[in-house]
């Protein structure tokens, strides 16, 4: 079987306020660089960063995977998942999706972002999708080995950072810098780490830069807390080449294959946060015991309180972690696709 076409469905395809379909966009990018573009298809919605409430009620994505009806035979149809919705009803629209698949002689591929780490409703819906198809890419290894368990063909692709910016100047770091980079929202544990700050901070003697496409309103000024809202590529790096540390209050931990971890990586920023086993062991993170204000306060400073050489040696230790990028992902897509395709025929 020869690919005819691929088609990419997302939830906020192009958006930073969704990483997901931040993500897809990037990568739709890459996939014109190995396919003829009239042979790539997006189908994407956009839900906005709304309440938990308006996530479970909004059927723009059902809708929208209802309306496609112009499968045709050997195009590879990729869902992005999850959404930013989390409406079950969407389950009667892939599953559709799926007969239609089947109808066409077309392949239909979950791209599963997460998993484990997500909440009831999400894992529910995630058991259903799981019997609409039967190969997937995934993030992780457990993920791949669960899939694998369910009698289904899962590979593994890389997530890269989202910021993509051809920019090299780099700045002067500062160690009475920090930088916290994403969402304001509940998987984050944003006001522990702002509350940690203020102890931490009491003597105003150092700076946090905090960059996000949510709202927020800012009440910490008066402890050098500095918000700023939907900075570009090129401006996101230019913060990152000043700070010298980055805070990633992720809930429950942080895993290798979170974006923003990615920046820290490439921009060279001493990561701060509670690791995961699979990242807990790395010399070049500050790992704090628990997500409380005190824990983050002890963690910054801890950080402060690293000498020139230990810094240096931090430094040295994180510019030597490869971190992938949206070519080779595209890639590890087709060769997965291709390697499917030769295997079941």
């Amino acid at each position: 079987m020869i690919p005819n076409r691929i088609i990419q469905i997302c939830n906020n395809s192009g958006s930073i306020s969704d990483g997901i379909g931040h993500f897809s966009y990037n990568l739709a990018l890459e996939f014109k660089k190995h396919i003829d573009g009239k042979k790539l298809k997006t189908y994407s919605v956009e839900s906005g960063n709304t309440s938990f409430l308006n996530k479970i009620f909004s059927l723009k994505m059902t809708r929208m995977i209802y309306k496609i009806s112009d499968i045709q035979e050997n195009d590879i149809i990729i869902i992005e998942y999850p959404f930013a919705e989390i409406n079950p009803l969407v389950l009667f629209a892939i599953k559709r999706l799926s007969n239609i698949c089947n109808k066409k002689h077309a392949i239909l591929i979950i791209s599963l972002h997460e998993y484990f780490r997500v909440n009831f409703f999400r894992r529910f819906i995630i058991n259903q999708i799981i019997k609409y198809s039967k190969f997937f890419l995934v993030t992780d290894e457990k993920t791949k080995s669960y899939l694998e368990s369910k009698n289904k063909i899962a590979n593994i692709r890389d997530i890269p950072s989202n910021i993509i910016c051809d920019q090299n100047e780099e700045g002067t770091k500062s160690n009475t810098h920090f930088i916290y980079l994403g969402l304001i929202n509940k998987t984050k544990a944003f006001k522990e780490m702002l509350e940690g700050w203020k102890i931490f901070n009491n003597n105003r003697e150092y700076y946090l830069t905090i960059i996000s496409s949510s709202d927020f309103e800012n009440t910490y000024e008066d402890y050098n807390v500095q918000f700023k809202k939907k900075l570009t590529n090129e401006e996101i790096y230019k913060e990152f080449s000043n700070a010298l540390f980055c805070i990633l209050p992720i809930r429950p931990s942080i895993s290798i294959n979170n974006a923003t971890y990615k920046t820290c990586i490439d921009r060279s920023c001493i990561p701060i946060g509670l690791f995961d086993p699979n990242l807990s062991q790395q010399d070049f993170i500050i790992q704090l015991k628990a997500y409380t204000p005190t824990e983050f306060a002890n963690g910054l400073k801890k950080a402060t309180l690293l000498t020139e050489s230990e810094i240096k040696a931090k430094l040295n230790s994180l510019n030597n972690i490869s971190t992938p990028t949206f070519s080779k992902t595209a890639q590890q897509y087709l060769n997965a696709i291709n390697h499917f395709l030769q295997n079941n025929n």
